[in-house]
């Protein structure tokens, strides 16, 4: 397992952050177990400085931090507001903040800016595809750069994003996607070398014939897809990366609740039906509350 070393240690954000918190607390904070126990033991302080020292964009008051102590209904930032893709994309631009590698061993990188666009372009071609804050939009995706777009996008939006993997069968997708009733089904369609049983661009037609509330089929590649009459029109993610009204990147996004759903997560346990989890706007952690946040 990768182990970093004392130089990388000493420069690492969490090594920064914690030297801030001891500034301020006059805590001792100098091991990763110190800053654990400081963030069970005293998380409204702990969230509170982290909110102050990443000084994310967002709207709204600080205070409270949390309201209520039961982890199963506990809210935190209950009167701030952000939006996760302007968090997450914020900063310098030149940065280099996504490498996508795959198997043939080439790869692709996106500098902040450069994500910031795509993000931006496909959130704006949502928005006119008639995806609405708080719709789902749902992805049959391969773990690649435009699975990250993608999601980036439906945040940046206020939609909520769910996901499954290209190998799954039909009915166990349906079985999480149909009551979703989402606007947007995002697909990968180009068959792989690795691929096995019913090719991909198949499961995403047959996906799609199931959900009858979407709007628009997105290719995020150019595999083929012979849509029938009846079916959501197709679209490529190419060509809506492409367009360019000229409107305002990023900071037109709007800011949502802090609680604002993020993820649909659907669980299959081996005794009952499936269970639909939300992740708020900044996650979950192990064992926290719903909506606990989740450092960047």
């Amino acid at each position: 397992m990768f182990r970093p070393d004392a130089h990388g240690i000493a420069h690492s954000q969490l090594t920064a952050f914690g030297q801030w918190c001891e500034a301020r607390t006059g805590q001792q904070l100098s091991d990763h177990a110190a800053m654990d126990r400081f963030s069970v033991e005293d998380f409204h302080s702990f969230w509170r400085l982290f909110l102050e020292w990443s000084d994310v964009p967002r709207d709204g008051a600080a205070e409270p931090v949390c309201v209520g102590d039961a982890c199963e209904t506990a809210r935190f930032f209950p009167d701030l507001r952000l939006n996760y893709a302007e968090c997450l994309l914020a900063g310098s631009p030149g940065q280099p903040v996504l490498t996508a590698c795959h198997a043939d061993g080439s790869r692709d990188r996106f500098t902040r800016g450069a994500l910031r666009v795509a993000v931006d372009r496909l959130a704006k071609s949502l928005q006119r595809l008639g995806v609405r804050r708080g719709d789902h939009v749902v992805a049959i995706a391969r773990n690649n750069a435009e699975a990250v777009i993608a999601c980036l996008a439906t945040a940046a939006i206020g939609g909520t994003f769910a996901s499954c993997s290209p190998e799954m069968g039909v009915p166990a997708i349906l079985a999480r996607f149909a009551p979703l009733e989402a606007v947007v089904l995002f697909g990968c369609l180009r068959a792989e070398r690795w691929d096995a049983g019913i090719p991909v661009a198949e499961r995403v037609l047959e996906t799609a014939a199931g959900l009858p509330s979407l709007a628009a089929i997105i290719a995020l590649d150019d595999g083929s897809l012979d849509v029938d009459e009846g079916t959501a029109p197709l679209h490529r993610l190419a060509d809506l990366l492409g367009d360019d009204d000229g409107g305002e990147i990023g900071p037109g996004w709007p800011r949502h609740p802090f609680n604002h759903l993020l993820f649909t997560i659907v669980l299959f346990g081996h005794h009952g039906p499936a269970k639909m989890h939300s992740a708020r706007r900044r996650g979950h952690l192990t064992g926290a509350s719903e909506g606990a946040p989740v450092a960047l």
